[in-house]
């Protein structure tokens, strides 16, 4: 029996070749980022705080998951309710901007203030905000600058900036 040859030639092959693994390694990537979605849906659930504000994140960016701002905030909100200083800085921010619940921006100084005081230096740098701009809070220079430093302290730019345009003042 004679072989037969056909006439696609070796770039064709190549080129297919490289299409089919393109397309092997695409879907080989949603599989894993829906095992990995449903594994940190359960975590979620189960009330995995980290989970939980992972979850809010995926939510409010559109990130492996159709973008919705209720459930990102539903997410940090339960994250933030066992103390996640990450999730309750988020979800302070949600209030702030009116992301998935009404614009508040009292509760999102409260949230951001539980954050804050867990030492983490975004919520301090956006507490200084408040403070400095009566967000949500009235406005007091003194504390704008107290939680500008803490964040600086910890390399927050602009914290560091802000410190430095009020001191001058």
């Amino acid at each position: 029996m004679e072989n037969q040859t056909n006439n696609i030639s070796e770039t064709e092959i190549n080129q297919n070749g490289l299409k089919g693994m393109n397309q092997f390694i695409s879907d080989t990537e949603n599989i894993f980022e829906m095992i990995t979605n449903n594994q940190l849906l359960k975590d979620a659930e189960q009330g995995d705080a980290d989970a939980q504000c992972i979850l809010g994140s995926r939510f409010a960016t559109g990130d492996c998951v159709e973008k919705n701002e209720v459930k990102a905030a539903k997410w940090y909100r339960k994250a933030a309710e066992q103390g996640y200083p990450e999730a309750q800085l988020m979800l302070g921010l949600c209030y702030r901007d009116g992301e998935g619940v009404k614009k508040n921006y009292q509760v999102s100084a409260r949230w951001i203030r539980k954050a804050a005081k867990q030492n983490d230096p975004n919520a301090q740098k956006e507490l200084g905000i408040c403070y400095e701009f009566g967000n949500g809070v009235y406005t007091d220079r003194k504390k704008a600058i107290e939680w500008y430093r803490k964040a600086a302290k910890q390399g927050n730019k602009f914290a560091q900036d802000a410190l430095e345009r009020l001191e001058d003042d």
